[in-house]
């Protein structure tokens, strides 16, 4: 069993969102196995249209539960956000039981302003597996070739892992996506995906990519944000200031899991070699990841950003600790870097504020230090940020 990062209170309402096939169910039966529970699965057709005709159903099923039951589980909440209001009401009365709400994308509640439960519940990210929870069944190079996704992680056979892959992006995104009504031409949106997996981790020309699938500008933004939404990506921002420097204003997108990357691309079936651009790219994608999943799950609250100028010195990846104290990391996927491959970006950018740290994180065994710059192997360096 892989001991999942994510804290579930045991003692208050909270929302678990993360894309599917991320283990939502499992963990929430592992942590809750002692505990009665009353489970309303919205993917059930029968369950969802009783529901969906009369939310304040929901009202007599928990109030009629069998006596001990604590918790009331409600899978694909965003599929009824009615039934939030409804739930609201039920918390507020005395001897309520604890609502865990879980779904794939909060898309929709945003989008119908749906009753959030007025600061009542906590809201949890459940990501695919890190490096920090699969310990010593952890392998980068698997990692990156299939992703960490847990069903197709730990399945044994590369061409079975394979073959989940394309499932879950022919029928899970696909499905997702008309599920959530998000787009009115789901062919154009597919031609768009192939697009921004091949741009993952660059910055984002949103014209450029609109003439390439015969859309528009406003449109390819658009299509961004339902990636966004539904959990399937998320952007990173440039570092901006007042400066006379002309820094870059484009984000840059980053997808959740990189196998999920490479089968967008149809490249789930093909061998991954260490030295090469995909390698490269696809580590720094899976390093920014793991960032972003330790922010979380740790509760760092950090933020982060990228630094680029229009001279072209760039830093893959700034981050700025509570105390505002920033670190720029520079990602190389080689298992020797020296100084003089990082370019300028870090002097660029220390020229508009001191930097706590300067940081290399690379696939090599061992860490070393070379001209103000601190090389890291990644396990390293992630293992540094969680102490941070």
């Amino acid at each position: 069993m892989i001991n999942r990062t994510a804290n579930l209170p045991k003692n208050r309402h909270f929302f678990l969102f993360g894309p599917r096939q991320t283990g939502k169910s499992s963990l929430i039966q592992e942590r809750f196995l002692s505990h009665e529970k009353l489970y309303i699965n919205l993917l059930l057709s029968r369950e969802y249209r009783r529901l969906k005709l009369d939310p304040a159903l929901i009202v007599t099923d928990v109030k009629n539960r069998s006596a001990g039951v604590r918790y009331i589980v409600v899978d694909k909440v965003q599929k009824i956000p009615e039934l939030l209001d409804e739930i609201h009401q039920l918390i507020e009365s005395p001897d309520a039981p604890y609502f865990i709400l879980t779904g794939s994308s909060a898309r929709k509640l945003k989008r119908a302003k749906a009753n959030l439960l007025g600061g009542r519940a906590s809201t949890i990210e459940l990501f695919p597996f890190t490096f920090e929870e699969l310990g010593d069944r952890f392998f980068l190079e698997h990692a990156l070739t299939f992703g960490t996704m847990p069903r197709i992680y730990l399945e044994s056979d590369p061409n079975e892992a394979a073959v989940y892959l394309r499932s879950y992006v022919d029928n899970y995104l696909k499905e997702e996506i008309e599920a959530e009504a998000a787009v009115r031409n789901l062919t154009a949106f597919l031609r768009f995906l192939p697009l921004a997996a091949e741009s993952n981790g660059q910055e984002i020309n949103f014209s450029k990519i609109a003439r390439v699938c015969l859309s528009n500008h406003n449109t390819v933004k658009a299509y961004y944000q339902i990636l966004e939404d539904t959990l399937i990506g998320r952007f990173l921002f440039p570092l901006v200031g007042s400066t006379r420097q002309q820094l870059s204003k484009r984000p840059k997108f980053y997808l959740f899991d990189t196998g999920i990357i490479r089968a967008i691309l149809g490249r789930e079936h093909s061998q991954l070699t260490a030295g090469t651009y995909e390698f490269g790219t696809l580590f720094e994608s899976w390093v920014i990841n793991e960032v972003w999943r330790i922010n979380s799950y740790h509760h760092k609250n950090l933020q982060t950003y990228f630094y680029r100028t229009d001279h072209g010195a760039e830093v893959d990846l700034v981050i700025i600790d509570p105390d505002r104290n920033k670190y720029a990391i520079e990602i190389k996927s080689a298992v020797n870097v020296a100084a003089v491959d990082l370019g300028s970006g870090f002097e660029s950018l220390s020229a508009h504020g001191t930097l706590a740290r300067r940081i290399c994180v690379t696939t090599g065994l061992r860490p070393y230090s070379a001209q103000g710059v601190d090389f890291m192997p990644w396990r390293n360096f992630l293992e540094w940020l969680i102490a941070l």
